[in-house]
This record gives C-alpha cells, structure tokens and sequence, in this order.
C-alpha cells in the first residue's frame, strides 16, 4: 500500500497491527507514520497495552489446523463475481475478508481486555480487603455480635457483626435477607453511646439472601453501643429514614 500521510487510514489499522496480523509489506507506512504522529503513537502505545495484559491474563487457545482450509474452501465454493474492469483477484478478496475479520476481532480482544483488566483490579482489590480483615478479625480482641432481624420486618435474616477492639475494622454477614426494589438499599449505622449515628455502609444481599459488607468506623468501637441496618434511598441517607430491619448490641 501507499505510505498512509492521513490519520484516519492509520488509524483503521492500529488495532490489526498492535495485533501481530496486519500485512508485513503494509507495516512500514504504519511504523513510519506512528514515528511522526504523536497521537497514532499514544493510540497505538494503549493498544499494545491491552493486547498484552490480555495475553498476560487470558489462556491462548489454538485454531483449529483445519481452520484455514476449511475457510478457503468455503470462499471457493462462492459463485464467482461477474467479470468487469478492475475486478480483484481472489487472493485480494481473501486478503480483504481476512483484514475485516480481524478488524472485528480486534474490537473483540480490545473490549474483552479492558474488562479483564477492570475485573482484575476490582479482584486484586476484594484480595487485599479480605487480607486485611483477615489478619484484624484473627486478633485476639475481635468481638462477635449476633445480628437479628426486625420482627415486623425481617423476622428471618440473621448473622454476625464482627469488629477488632484494637483497630475500626468490621465486617458484616447476614443471611436470609429478603431483597429490595432497585430504589431501595440497606445502609448500616453505627450507634454512638451519646445517641448519634455513624454511617457504616450501604449493601444490597445476594439471590440466596446473603449479604456481607466490610466496615471501617470513623471513630474507636469503645465509642459504639450497638449496630442497626435501616432501608434507604440508592445512595443512602445522612441519618435513618426508613424501617430498621437489624439490629445488635456491641
């Protein structure tokens, strides 16, 4: 192909080339261009990024051998095209229906590897979150509370609120959680002993009603008389407004 000068048929090419499949005789006008063009190079620079955090992450699976021929065959069996002037040959076909494929799968692998990237950030995270209370609730001070339901409310659900006496770490676990509309969630506070609550967190319970949430309170739980969990708005609210459904003693 000519040296590509314009951005916009570079660009169409990036993501097959940060790939390893575009063309050898048609990767210098892309290098070329990429060496000039500082926002091609950035765009290509997050392509090859993904591509490998994807390769990284994700297990390789090889094509079927028969894959190629059974491709070419199929292409073959094709009615031929009526002849005109400056029909492409079959090769240039091949070429082409190849390129758009691996057009689409690039934009396959580039969306599949931002996720895997966000869900491997929000795992690393989770890891870490749970290490952490590991290490706090394995303490010898840490305090188990039994969580109950409201009577009028959940009567059911039931669990544990669990905290360190030597850190503001907790978690909460509770089961048998009736679930909520999309405009509701549960929000836990923190019950001060001179009658003012702290927000604890906002959570919304599984299909099987089971529900966790991990806590950080903003003052020593010497300061804490009980815990009580209330449905809120989404987003939860500044103090309780709705019905409480938990509730336990520290």
């Amino acid at each position: 192909m000519d040296q590509p000068t314009d951005c916009s048929v570079v660009q169409e090419l990036l993501a097959i080339y940060a790939l390893g499949a575009l063309p050898a005789g048609e990767c210098r006008p892309v290098v070329e261009h990429v060496a000039h063009c500082a926002r091609c190079a950035a765009e290509l620079s997050d392509y090859q990024a993904v591509t490998e955090a994807l390769a990284e992450s994700v297990p390789l699976v090889e094509a079927p051998p028969e894959l190629e021929a059974r491709l070419r065959l199929a292409m073959a069996q094709q009615p031929a095209a009526a002849p005109r002037a400056g029909r492409w040959s079959q090769e240039r076909i091949w070429r082409a229906a190849a390129g758009f494929a691996l057009a689409a799968l690039a934009v396959l692998v580039l969306f599949l590897g931002g996720l895997t990237l966000r869900l491997n950030r929000e795992l690393v995270q989770t890891r870490a979150e749970l290490d952490r209370l590991t290490l706090a609730l394995a303490a010898s001070d840490s305090t188990p509370v039994p969580v109950m339901g409201e009577p009028g409310q959940v009567p059911l659900a039931h669990g544990q609120f669990i905290y360190a006496e030597h850190s503001h770490d907790g978690v909460l676990v509770v089961r048998d959680l009736p679930p909520l509309p999309d405009d509701r969630v549960y929000q836990l506070w923190l019950v001060r002993k001179d009658g003012g609550r702290d927000n604890g967190g906002l959570f919304r319970p599984d299909e099987r009603g089971q529900a966790w949430l991990t806590v950080q309170a903003s003052r020593p739980w010497s300061e804490y008389k009980a815990m009580g969990v209330t449905v809120e708005p989404p987003g939860g609210s500044p103090g309780p407004t709705g019905p409480r459904a938990l509730h336990g003693d520290l």
